[in-house]
């Protein structure tokens, strides 16, 4: 790096001396080019540009010699580390000066990947009731990890807190429970912080996102208003395991031990059968299943892998496999290892179902692609619709008869599926439009051309989103429902949802027809708000366009981010 001066000005730049294009983006040269062009004009002058040899294998490349040499395999090559750039601390409870925070430094500026330390500090939690745990984080600090330290509010940034319940003993109770800090910085980038219980076995793990948190700060100045306090639930690691034990007993095989007793384990307690195993989870976790946080539930979906051949036990068997393991995995993506797992479930899909001629078992086949649409590619994506479609009778004169519970889960799927080419989903919309001239107050085909029709993709490229010109025809069949219902109003909403990109904006006149009808039936304006200005999706959109919600502890801006990146 080089201090240089402006050519258009007098502030000082760091100019680089070197610039390494690496992965598949920059594989045009027009893209290293316009990059070139920028430095220059920023500059002064070009630096001298280094392109590595396969652009589309660099990363994986080079996570490959990173895990290698992390590995201590081979003596070549030195293990380029980076780092953690900033130190964090963890408020403690007390009284505080004005401006001034007393916390515990959890991880010291410039701490390798892969680094663990306990502190011997006695701190205590109060459980059965929220806490949360305010982080910041420091550039010029020097601080070591489990120094407790007096922090100038103006010296350090804020982050979002992280809030959440320890669960212990009874939940009317309210105990003041002594524990130790445990911490790791792991190569992902997160900053795994534990409550180890000092007087009992408990063990609380919590996770901070610290590449992720540090990022939005840097790009927005402050959290976004509606993740000022993201509530985290905590499963204990013992209730964790005696759910995975759970699950291996249901789908243990014939000749396997007898289903292990539900949550209580006392005796006399009631057999875990596919039908009653997610009651036996939430009774294990102590939350309803809507509350399991991501990390859970991707531990679970991989004890739900292991015991993938359980599922030939029976029609029950496959059915509550399918909905556990597309629970688990939803929307496809958002963990490590999600690749891995979708891999998994290609397995599955490939084999395909065991008990076919259940109608339960087909439905449930159907919710789960449904579920990790995200996950798969776009060749994955075009396979699976081609047999759907063909199910359907997409484009045939006379479609076939199809039990009303398979079609409406076949609808869902297909509008599902963001990666296929703009073309198709032109065509499998016109079909739902329509089946809608015969129906037109059917929820499901609403929801479908709902998202079929959006502006805004959920996790694909624009590239898929229909053209503008299709989207206002769609629209104005739709302007011209005459039976209103809630499903048509939210699908008038997304398809003629504005996004100041003049390509997927559909026309003013229609736009403004869409508006008027929404006027005349009452809408309130907050719901019609998308029509007149571009506004960031809340939890509810993303909940209604994914037809559930998202696990927790999934950002809605990590979504976003996803259909940005294609």
């Amino acid at each position: 790096m080089t201090i240089a001066r402006c050519a258009d000005g007098g502030q000082r730049l760091v100019r680089p001396d070197l610039v390494l294009f690496n992965g598949g983006f920059f594989t045009p040269a027009v893209a290293r080019e316009r990059v070139a062009e920028a430095l220059a004009h920023w500059c002064g002058a070009v630096p001298r540009l280094l392109i590595a040899g396969n652009l589309e294998a660099a990363v994986a490349l080079g996570a490959a010699v990173y895990a290698r040499l992390r590995a201590g395999i081979g003596s070549a090559g030195a293990l380029v580390k980076a780092g953690s750039g900033r130190a964090y601390y963890v408020a403690l409870r007390g009284a505080h000066e004005p401006d001034v925070i007393t916390a515990v430094c959890v991880l010291a500026r410039g701490t390798d990947e892969g680094t663990a330390q306990t502190f011997d500090h006695p701190f205590t939690i109060m459980t059965n009731r929220p806490v949360a745990f305010s982080v910041y984080s420091s550039t010029i600090r020097s601080d070591r990890g489990g120094d407790l330290v007096s922090l100038a509010s103006a010296d350090v940034q804020d982050h979002t807190p992280l809030v959440t319940v320890f669960r212990y003993g009874k939940k009317s109770r309210h105990v003041e429970l002594p524990v130790q800090l445990s911490v790791r910085f792991t190569e992902l980038g997160t900053l795994e912080l534990s409550c180890i219980s000092t007087s009992s076995e408990h063990r609380w793990r919590l996770q901070f996102q610290v590449r992720g948190v540090v990022d939005s700060v840097a790009d927005t100045g402050a959290p976004e208003p509606d993740e000022q306090s993201a509530d985290t639930v905590i499963i204990e690691d013992a209730a964790m395991a005696a759910g995975e034990m759970l699950v291996r007993s249901v789908f243990a095989s014939a000749g396997a031990p007898a289903a292990h007793p539900v949550a209580s384990g006392q005796p006399g307690a009631a057999a875990t059968t596919p039908e009653n195993l997610v009651a036996g989870l939430e009774q294990q976790f102590g939350y309803a299943k809507s509350a399991w946080p991501l990390g859970a539930i991707r531990r679970l979906a991989d004890a739900v892998i292991d015991v993938a051949e359980g599922r030939r036990r029976s029609a029950a068997h496959e059915a509550r496999w399918l909905n556990l393991f597309g629970f688990c995995v939803r929307p496809g993506f958002g963990a490590a290892k999600d690749t891995w797992r979708i891999g998994k479930g290609r397995e599955i899909y490939s084999a395909g179902l065991i008990f076919e001629k259940s109608v339960q078992n087909r439905a449930e086949w159907l919710v789960l692609w449904q579920r990790v649409a995200g996950g798969l590619g776009a060749g994955q994506q075009r396979e699976l619709a081609q047999n759907v479609m063909g199910e359907l009778g997409v484009g045939s004169r006379k479609p076939p008869r199809v039990k009303p519970q398979i079609e409406r889960e076949s609808w869902r799927l297909l509008a599902s599926l963001e990666r296929l080419d703009a073309a198709t989903r032109v065509k499998i919309g016109d079909e739902v439009l329509g089946r809608l001239t015969r129906d037109d107050d059917n929820a499901s085909l609403l929801w479908s051309i709902g998202r079929l029709g959006a502006r805004t993709p959920m996790y694909g490229p624009l590239t898929s989103v229909v053209s503008a010109s299709d989207a206002a025809r769609w629209l104005e069949q739709l302007i011209a429902v005459k039976r209103w219902t809630p499903e048509l109003a939210a699908a008038i909403v997304q398809i003629g949802a504005v996004t100041a990109d003049a390509l997927r904006d559909v026309a003013d006149e229609v736009l403004e027809a869409a508006r008027e009808r929404l006027r005349a039936a009452g809408i309130e304006a907050d719901a019609s708000r998308p029509l007149y200005e571009v506004v960031r999706p809340t939890l509810a959109d993303t909940s209604r366009a994914f037809g559930e919600p998202l696990p927790n502890g999934l950002r809605l801006r990590d979504v976003h981010a996803a259909a940005e990146r294609g």
